[in-house]
C-alpha cells in the first residue's frame, strides 16, 4: 500500500540533518546501508504501534500493592524544567514529558537516568507503595 503525506519543510530539514550523521556515521564504521525519510517514518510508525501495544498504565498493579512515580513532586521541589531533566538525563523532552504525565511506564535505563539526573535521590522519595 502507498500513503502521501505532507511534511512540513522544517521536518524534512530535521530529518535530513539526523539521517546525514546516520548516514555518515554508517559510513564511517564501514556499513553499506543508507537510510532515507521513508525509513525514518516507517520506523518511527513501526515504534508507536508496539508502544500502543502496552499498557500505559501508570500505575504497577500486583494483588496487594499500587506503585505510583513521584518524580515530578521531586522535579517541584527542585525547581528544575524538564528541558534540564532531559539535558542531565539524555532522556528526549518528548519521551520525558509522557512518563513525568503518566503516559507510560518508564524502563529501568530511563529510569535510573531520572534518578541521576535528580542527584540520586533515596529510592523511596521517587516511589509511593501504597497496600490496597
Amino acid at each position: 500500500m502507498e500513503i502521501t503525506i505532507n511534511i512540513p519543510d522544517d521536518m524534512v530539514k530535521e530529518f535530513n540533518k539526523h539521517l546525514g550523521y546516520y548516514n555518515l556515521k554508517n559510513d564511517l564504521i564501514g556499513e553499506k546501508y543508507e537510510a532515507t525519510i521513508d525509513d525514518v517514518i516507517i520506523g518511527a510508525l513501526k515504534m508507536y504501534l508496539q508502544w500502543t501495544a502496552v499498557e500505559t498504565s501508570p500505575l504497577i498493579k500486583t494483588d496487594d500493592l499500587v506503585i505510583e512515580s513521584k518524580y515530578i513532586n521531586i522535579i517541584k521541589k527542585q525547581e528544575k524544567s524538564q528541558k534540564e531533566i532531559s539535558v542531565h538525563s539524555g532522556i528526549p523532552k518528548s519521551t520525558l514529558s509522557v512518563l513525568l504525565n503518566g503516559g507510560s511506564v518508564p524502563s529501568l535505563e530511563n529510569f535510573i537516568r531520572l534518578w541521576i539526573a535528580l542527584g540520586q535521590p533515596p529510592i523511596q522519595h521517587l516511589l509511593d507503595v501504597k497496600v490496597k
